[in-house]
């Protein structure tokens, strides 16, 4: 649930280094100590991620940031080209302190250790400490250690709930004796329609989708995109028009529920495939034995406990792409992602296929 701008710089520098691979690390590693130390602390360090900004990257621990291990960026990361990239490591051109910090977060995506310093944090921790208080006043009330939670159709022991850290598709997680049990995906909710209080779904890279982003849908709205660009020569969206976008109805039923649910939707219940989605304040409620929770917003529930595909209307999936600034992802200045039908409604996002239909040379 994290808002549009502060997606760039962590998703911008995903891009830059995903052919960095893991021998070149290493030999970064042996030329320069700083690089070498973060990422052994990052090795030694139980549940250390890295958090990236437009002008420096952290290793932390918790709230708390691992000594030594901060690296700040003479120029901000979302200005950094893949030619760049190139020559920093091809013909060594460019500070160190860049290509440290591009190694440190090539290591940290390889290991899942990435985490977005989103603005929207500190709301999430405000529906996290709700949500923990409830637990705890619950568990007071309970002549157990814990309490049953019903998710669909089943109930499950719970007595904890924490927020994991790093790239992962769930924000809460309900423990019983340390063990997770139940996974949730949170987004805000600001009134009003319901999906245009939160950004995306998910974006479309391998690290959002998992296999999926290799789908065939996803290949060819790229292409499809690729296609109008290359018609209309605008150096990728660098000149188009401020503000442009095409979005695609996602058709895939399997395909939505990686993008909702998330990218290990076919491997059962974890960080990456959430037993549900929930948007606003989230209510923990006593019903006969059991609690349940609702929300104030919306929520769904993974189609593996309520036995259909059924997608409200207004939470279609849909593939988007639009220009955003200093950013290149598949084509310069372009961002893709997963977004929710109604979202796309409130801001006219125009039909891929009515511009398809456009370029004189294509046929259906």
């Amino acid at each position: 649930m994290m808002s549009t701008e502060l997606f760039g710089p962590l998703e911008h520098a995903e891009t830059l280094v995903s052919h960095i691979t893991h021998e070149m690390i290493y030999d970064v590693c042996v030329n320069l100590p700083k690089a070498k130390m973060i990422i052994e602390a990052l090795t030694s360090t139980p549940n250390s991620f890295v958090t990236v900004a437009n002008s420096v990257i952290k290793a932390r621990c918790g709230a708390n940031r691992i000594q030594g291990c901060v690296v700040n960026l003479p120029r901000k990361i979302t200005t950094l080209t893949t030619k760049d990239v190139d020559n920093i490591f091809t013909k060594n051109i460019g500070p160190d302190s860049i290509k440290t910090a591009l190694v440190v977060i090539a290591y940290a995506s390889k290991t899942k250790r990435l985490l977005n310093p989103s603005r929207m944090s500190e709301v999430e921790d405000e529906h996290f400490g709700a949500l923990e208080q409830q637990l705890k006043q619950s568990l007071l009330l309970s002549k157990k250690d814990y309490i049953l939670l019903k998710m669909g159709p089943e109930t499950h022991k719970i007595n904890g709930v924490i927020q994991p850290k790093g790239h992962c598709k769930c924000d809460f997680v309900f423990t019983y004796d340390d063990a997770e049990v139940i996974f949730m995906s949170h987004k805000d909710y600001k009134g009003g329609y319901l999906a245009n209080s939160f950004q995306q779904f998910s974006g479309i890279t391998d690290q959002s989708l998992g296999e999926y982003s290799e789908h065939h849908e996803v290949k060819a709205f790229v292409k499809d995109v690729g296609e109008i660009l290359a018609h209309k020569d605008w150096d990728g969206f660098k000149k188009a028009p401020q503000g442009l976008h095409f979005a695609r109805r996602v058709q895939d039923v399997e395909l939505c529920n990686a993008a909702i649910f998330g990218r290990d939707v076919k491997n059962g219940f974890g960080r990456n495939n959430v037993h549900t989605l929930l948007q606003g304040e989230i209510v923990l409620a006593k019903t006969r034995s059991w609690y349940e929770l609702s929300c104030s917003g919306d929520s769904l529930l993974n189609p593996e406990l309520r036995k259909d595909n059924f997608i409200p209307e207004h939470y279609q999936p849909n593939f988007v792409a639009r220009r955003q600034r200093n950013r290149t992802q598949i084509f310069n200045e372009a961002r893709f992602m997963i977004m929710a039908d109604h979202r796309c409604t409130k801001y006219g996002i125009p039909e891929l296929e009515k511009e398809m239909m456009n370029l004189g040379d294509y046929t259906k």
